[in-house]
């Protein structure tokens, strides 16, 4: 290395001095080998001009000692080696090694003052090498997730190669690769517990340091429990028994054992198959052909590795099966019930063949009868378990009922099985449906139809229901669709026919056995002469808080459609308007008495002539005011009883639906299941003055009126009620009303899209 030099001492002559120093090492390197160095020190000096003399004083401190004077002659700016000096360093595993010095000179003639210098050397630590290996592995078995692996650690703490960590690794059978499941101190033991059944692992160790790691050593094979296989099906080949079955995913078995139970007694092991079987089948070979034989299965891992023989539980029994007898009787049949139209659907009956000895169906008996006469039988011999009869093959009109009866291979007679219970089925033609009116001929004269039908139905049985759908011309969208129950052959339906407009018309019965018709439809044609179109003014009662509707049928001269009677419907949406008055009078005035407060209302008037054509008013609009305050309550005709009640009422509301808590095996707590029908209780209580308020005898006489009660409130609030109690108390001047109510359903009411 180059010298290192420290500051100079100067004279007033222009002469000076300092001391440098430079350090150098055997060997330059730490080895693994190395155990000591040789640190070698030089202490120079440098003038800058020449320099005579031996008197001085120069002294090395530290790591390095030297004391005494050094002679230094040299001409003009140079320097002079004042000493050198060696020290042997023992080198460490654990730390780096520092030799220091400190050196002064003084004393020279012509400079006075002292150059010094200070400097340090830095020796290495000696590197460690790769730790030895450990080795006499062990495993012990907890349980299927736990497993304790031991081993020995080799020179541990040598001090050139010592443990610092220990890796482990597993390996297991389904990934079929290594994998660190964990990085330990130096310890001697690790218990894993994240094996899992029907696995087989492995796991090797390997110890660690900074320089490396060292070999593993692992351990044998060891195999948790298996997966029991699925439930094998047993069936017969010849004079023996062939089981198959499948592993259910296993991915570790030693081999599967094979248990055996003769006419119902106690289970023995049959047979040991080792490994994994493929094809995965075992037989029988020549059990005796008077027992019933019947089998079940169990896997087994570690009886080829390290590990304890362990076995999973028992798969399903096995089918019964005796080598050669009558089967059961067939189950699963169909149809046993419902009804077909026979002349125009084929009808197969189908079964299952229920085999005791293993062996398929060779054959069937299959009979019917129409109203429990007499038998009708067939034979086939095949394994299909189905029979078909091509329509028209059975005559309508009769009830008929079927059993059928397999074989197997069992051949001494009587070798079929008992018959199957007996499925019954109604044959019937379906029914027939025509339109009368409209005919398709003659324009319809009104603006709402009422379709008109026939009904025939082949047996005599009678029309039980009925559904009639209204399209626009060629069926391109239903406009309505209406159905009912019983023998009636017209309905009215409610949709406002427009002149001139086609439509179509279809309608369908069911008969009294529940075959319904296909659809009959039918295409017409609106004419008619239309009524004039009413006038509607709309006005405000402030007593009633009710809204009266005024009409003017107006008479045109020579008119043909002259106006019979009205109809008028009310909306709050605009989309949908229900009927609140019918058959009122030409020029007549309606009431509303319900109308919704503080909303807008839109009145539509209908006139119809005495045929049925009809004209109508464009919506009348006519926006309510709120209720101030005020609480009406209407009910009785038309909602026409009214009473009304003020001074800010004290509100109460309860609302609940209808809910059960049940009680299951299984479940901590109960579970709540739930209803349709829901509850709201409402209370109000009003303090009467007797100025603009009802009457307590009107509020009596409401109390008395069924429901539903209309309840109109200050906030445009509309709801139906059943009134339950009404009670008041005097207080002063004042009469103390309270009032409890449960919403209900409101009135039924025609309605009608616009």
């Amino acid at each position: 290395m180059a010298i290192t030099w420290g500051s100079y001492v100067n004279n007033s002559s222009g002469n000076g001095m300092r001391l440098g120093y430079e350090f150098s090492q055997s060997p330059s390197t730490v080895g693994t080998g190395t155990s000591s160095v040789v640190v070698t020190l030089e202490v120079w000096v440098q003038t800058k001009a020449s320099v005579v003399d031996s008197t001085n004083t120069f002294t090395i401190s530290g790591d390095f000692s030297q004391s005494g004077s050094e002679n230094i002659n040299h001409s003009g700016a140079d320097t002079t080696l004042l000493q050198t000096e060696t020290r042997t360093v023992s080198t460490s595993y654990t730390s780096t090694v520092v030799s220091d010095f400190s050196a002064s000179l003084t004393g020279i003639n012509a400079i006075p003052g002292t150059a010094s210098v200070s400097g340090a050397w830095t020796t290495a630590k000696r590197p460690i090498s790769a730790p030895a290996a450990p080795s006499s592995i062990g495993v012990s078995r907890g349980s299927d997730t736990s497993h304790t692996i031991t081993w020995t650690n080799n020179s541990p703490t040598a001090a050139g190669a010592p443990y610092q960590n220990i890796e482990v690794q597993r390996w297991d059978n389904v990934s079929d690769a290594w994998s660190t499941i964990a990085t330990l101190g130096v310890v001697t033991s690790y218990t894993n517990t994240s094996t899992i059944a029907n696995r087989q692992y492995r796991w090797r160790v390997r110890s660690k340091n900074t320089a490396g790691t060292s070999s593993y050593v692992t351990s044998g094979y060891w195999s948790t429990t298996p997966t029991s296989p699925n439930t094998p099906v047993a069936s017969k080949i010849s004079n023996d028994v062939k089981l198959d079955w499948t592993n259910r995913n296993t991915v570790q078995s030693g081999g599967v054992e094979v248990w055996w139970s003769a006419n119902g007694g106690a289970y023995t092991l049959l047979a040991t198959l080792p490994g994994n079987p493929s094809p995965i089948t075992y037989t029988h070979n020549n059990p005796n052909a008077a027992q019933t034989h019947r089998y079940k299965l169990k896997a087994y891992a570690g009886a080829t590795d390290d590990a304890p023989t362990l076995y999973s539980s028992f798969s399903g029994e096995s089918n019964i099966i005796q080598l050669l007898t009558n089967p059961a009787a067939p189950t699963n049949l169909s149809p046993t019930s419902g009804v077909v139209d026979a002349a125009t659907t084929a009808i197969t009956f189908t079964w299952k063949h229920n085999q005791v000895d293993g062996t398929a169906q060779t054959k069937y008996d299959f009979q019917y009868r129409l109203n429990g006469g007499s038998w009708v039988s067939s034979t086939a011999t095949t394994s299909t378990q189905s029979k078909t009869f091509a329509a028209g093959a059975l005559a309508n009109g009769n009830q008929l009922e079927w059993q059928v009866r397999t074989y197997g291979a069992y051949a001494t007679a009587p070798a079929y099985s008992p018959w199957s219970a007996i499925g019954t089925l109604t044959l019937s033609a379906a029914p027939q449906a025509g339109l009368t009116y409209p005919d398709g001929v003659t324009d319809v004269a009104t603006s709402r139809l009422s379709p008109v039908w026939t009904y025939y139905d082949e047996e005599g049985s009678a029309q039980s229901q009925f559904r009639v759908k209204l399209y626009t011309a060629g069926g391109a969208a239903l406009l309505e669709d209406r159905s009912g129950s019983g023998a009636i052959t017209t309905y009215d339906l409610t949709t406002l026919l427009q002149n001139g407009v086609s439509y179509r018309v279809g309608v369908s019965v069911r008969d009294g056995v529940g075959l319904w018709s296909p659809e009959f439809t039918q295409d017409f044609t609106v004419t008619f002469a239309l009524p004039p179109v009413p006038l509607v003014d709309v006005t405000w009662d402030p007593d009633g808080a009710a809204v009266q509707v005024s009409i003017n049928n107006p008479v045109n001269v020579g008119d043909p459609a002259v106006t019979d009677h009205n109809e008028v419907w009310r909306s709050l949406d605009g989309i949908t308007y229900e009927k609140i008055a019918d058959d009122v009078p030409t020029n007549g005035t309606v009431t509303d008495y319900v109308p919704a407060a503080g909303v807008e209302n839109l009145y539509l008037v209908i006139a119809l002539t005495s045929i049925g054509a009809s004209s109508s008013s464009a919506p009348t609009p006519f926006t309510t005011p709120t209720t101030a305050g005020w609480f009406w309550f209407n009910g009785g005709p038309a909602f026409s009883q009214l009473v009304k009640l003020y001074y800010e009422p004290a509100r109460q509301r309860n609302f609940s639906r209808a809910k059960t808590l049940n009680s299951f095996a299984g479940r901590e707590f109960p579970v709540e299941t739930s209803g349709e029908s829901r509850t709201r209780d409402f209370d109000l209580s009003f303090a009467v003055f007797g100025e603009d308020d009802s009457t307590l005898q009107q509020i009596e006489d409401l109390a008395d009126l069924a429901a539903p009660i209309c309840v109109r409130g200050p906030s445009g609030e509309r709801r139906y009620v059943s009134l339950q109690t009404t009670g008041s108390s005097s207080s002063g001047v004042y009469e103390a009303v309270s009032l409890k109510m449960t919403e209900v359903s409101p009135p039924q009411v025609e309605t009608m899209p616009v």
